[in-house]
């Protein structure tokens, strides 16, 4: 939540590095809640303050993707296959790449030679791109709570969620957040 927060607060500050390089850590966050709501044992190793080390994404992810087989068979290995191709995506704006310069620095002014002009403010063609993919992975990341708490909500509550869900996907949708 708090990342969310701190990407959606760059992206209306017009700091678009800044905000990409929450992406990761949001889209990974996904795996650590589902494992943690079918696991209980991950659950407390992931919440033990005196761990000194962190529990690795695949274990996460591994995880994840049994508790998604065990709803739906098959659900968990499609989901992992398509995880598997985002996380290619992610890598390069955690930390900054010539992927992640290139959202900011990298954009050659066709009036100067040699320069490269900055994008500003929050109403940039890319601020508001990377909004529209930020809003994807909030949605994401709040199908994967209700995957994780769905055995302690009434399902009222899930039926409301995935309705949510919908409207978000198909508003989204209508605005081009899909490639």
């Amino acid at each position: 939540y708090q990342q969310l927060v701190s990407c959606w607060a760059d992206l209306r500050q017009g700091r678009l590095a800044s905000a990409t390089s929450q992406w990761r850590s949001v889209w990974e966050a996904q795996d650590y809640v589902i494992a943690a709501g079918a696991n209980a044992s991950f659950a407390k190793a992931w919440a033990d303050p005196s761990r000194q080390q962190t529990i690795r994404p695949e274990r996460a992810r591994k995880i994840a993707k049994g508790h998604l087989n065990a709803i739906r068979p098959k659900n968990g290995d499609a989901s992992a296959t398509r995880r598997s191709r985002e996380a290619g995506m992610y890598q390069p704006y955690s930390h900054f790449s010539s992927s992640a310069a290139g959202l900011t620095i990298l954009k050659p002014d066709p009036s100067m030679s040699g320069y490269f002009l900055t994008p500003e403010g929050a109403y940039s063609p890319q601020i508001k791109q990377a909004a529209k993919h930020t809003a994807l992975l909030a949605l994401d990341a709040i199908l994967a709570a209700s995957l994780a708490l769905n055995k302690t909500m009434e399902d009222a509550w899930h039926d409301n969620v995935m309705n949510v869900l919908q409207r978000g996907h198909d508003t989204l949708k209508s605005e081009g957040a899909y490639a």
